[in-house]
């Protein structure tokens, strides 16, 4: 049951779609330009920094917040605190990739990934920042560095769960030993969801023709 609420109440605010109605609200129909996604780094490329800020922001909070509603319903089942902060984040990333508020469409995840990331603790986060950063200013592909930080968290995910090692600040997200097969199957599931909201990605990769990552105009 705990699992259920947790994933339910990620599903209902990753709904909501930060970078569409800011968009909006400057007068826009972002899925209408560059690449469609109402995400934050089309955002970025569209509308410019601000507007890029703004969604990467909103997207992490609409994760953090059901992150840590679960956290403070659920503090007493210490066996399953890391169990039930990635069913949350799964949620999440679903309800924002298939926002029905956007006809069962949405961005690709990787924002409401990383404020899991985050929550899931300081050595998944500095890795998987400095992993995604060097990607991405070495490469100019935000796609590649998505890609890579979605794997890259399986595999600590996996070392965490073979040394028996909570996560989380301070130590706070426990898991009981038997957990470990659901804690990869779920890291698994949010790998797989990162892959196939950037199959179009990896295609344009394979054939020499992603756009790599540019500043677009500010609009007011």
């Amino acid at each position: 049951m705990e699992r259920i609420v947790c994933f339910i109440l990620g599903l209902v605010f990753g709904t909501f779609p930060t970078g569409y109605l800011y968009a909006s609200l400057m007068g826009v129909n972002i899925r209408s330009m560059g690449s469609g996604n109402v995400g934050s780094t089309n955002m970025l490329r569209s509308l410019g920094k601000k507007a890029g800020a703004v969604t990467l922001v909103g997207d992490m909070l609409k994760t953090f917040i059901p992150l840590w509603i679960a956290g403070a319903l659920f503090r007493e089942k210490t066996d399953i605190r890391f169990v039930l902060a990635l069913w949350t984040g799964l949620g999440a990333m679903i309800g924002h990739c298939f926002s029905p508020f956007l006809g069962f469409n949405g961005g690709k995840g990787v924002a409401c990934f990383g404020a899991t990331a985050i929550y899931s603790g300081p050595v998944h986060f500095f890795i998987l920042l400095a992993v995604f950063v060097g990607t991405c200013l070495g490469t100019g592909y935000v796609s590649i560095g998505s890609l890579l930080v979605g794997s890259l968290y399986f595999v600590i995910t996996a070392i965490f769960v073979f040394l028996g090692k909570p996560a989380g600040w301070n130590g706070h997200l426990t898991y009981a030993k038997g957990s470990g097969p659901e804690i990869l199957l779920l890291c698994a599931a949010i790998l797989l969801l990162i892959v196939l909201r950037h199959r179009a990605n990896i295609g344009r990769l394979l054939s020499g023709t992603e756009n790599k990552l540019k500043i677009g105009t500010p609009k007011h």
